[in-house]
């Protein structure tokens, strides 16, 4: 539902630099006890609503998830075109 990226969006805006993921965790979630009760948002759509870029980029320009930890994150120098593209392929690929 987006509630992670959000969370991480929110960390972001306010400065935080320094995001670092545990190497090998496991999260288990056993029946969806807890989700499955609400009903469930397309958490992508409101992640871009809300903020303005996929959580693809957000993952590959901003936390560079899945890289090694090198020291704090700066703020990407996203192109026009890579903006534009981000936009586009997401309208694009709406039903």
């Amino acid at each position: 539902m987006g509630s992670d990226d959000d969370f991480a969006m929110k960390m972001w805006s306010l400065g935080c630099r320094i995001f670092k993921g545990v190497g090998k965790s496991r999260v288990y979630h056993f029946i969806s006890k807890s989700t499955g009760r609400v009903i469930k948002n397309d958490g992508r759509q409101q992640f871009f609503n809300k903020w303005g870029i996929k959580q693809s980029t957000f993952h590959k320009y901003y936390l560079h998830r899945g890289m090694p930890y090198k020291g704090p994150l700066t703020m990407p120098g996203l192109s026009i075109g890579l903006m534009a593209r981000n936009v586009m392929a997401y309208f694009g690929n709406r039903n």
